[in-house]
């Protein structure tokens, strides 16, 4: 079994256990005999992109976040290994944020939910609502965020399947 979780989050985020602390993640993963987890929330914006409800923590909980996370660090060092990090999504214009964010945590993974349509408007990855060019511009933003070193692991990389009804060519060239 794997001993290891990279991808937790909190109720920070809106869509978690609301009513569980960040301690309690710890005490849990412990009692299941993990070894080392990391703390990786939806990442705040500090350009409010993602206008979706419930969806990831606000930039004003930023600092909580990561102090709570450095607290269970030391307090638990000698039983499990705990990291800080966030999961984000690339667009690009947002590198900068994006790298001041992996400046602070341990670890970036990438949750590629949406991507720009060619006018810039958000388009959710999701079913009934993705065509061909939303994919060409998923797996374009993928590479160009591992090309620029911003995340450390890439997080549901078939999120885009999501909003496909089938496995066609452009699916497996996407996969690939």
């Amino acid at each position: 079994m794997q001993n290891f979780n990279f991808h937790s989050h909190t109720y920070r985020c809106g869509h978690a256990d609301l009513d569980y602390t960040d301690e309690e993640y710890v005490q849990d993963y412990i009692n299941m005999g993990f070894k080392k987890i990391a703390f990786t929330d939806h990442a705040p914006e500090k350009n409010k992109i993602d206008k979706r409800d419930k969806i990831r923590m606000e930039y004003s909980e930023r600092t909580e976040y990561l102090n709570s996370i450095k607290a269970l660090k030391e307090k638990y060092k000698d039983i499990i290994e705990i990291e800080s990090g966030y999961e984000v999504e690339y667009l690009p214009g947002e590198e900068e944020n994006l790298m001041e964010l992996k400046k602070e945590t341990d670890k970036l993974i990438l949750g590629q939910h949406f991507v720009y349509d060619d006018n810039k408007n958000l388009k959710i990855l999701k079913k009934g609502g993705c065509e061909d060019q939303d994919i060409k511009n998923y797996a374009k933003y993928l590479n160009k965020a591992m090309e620029l070193k911003i995340p450390d692991i890439i997080a549901h990389p078939d999120i885009f399947m999501s909003g496909r009804e089938n496995m066609g060519s452009l699916e497996t060239e996407v996969s690939n």
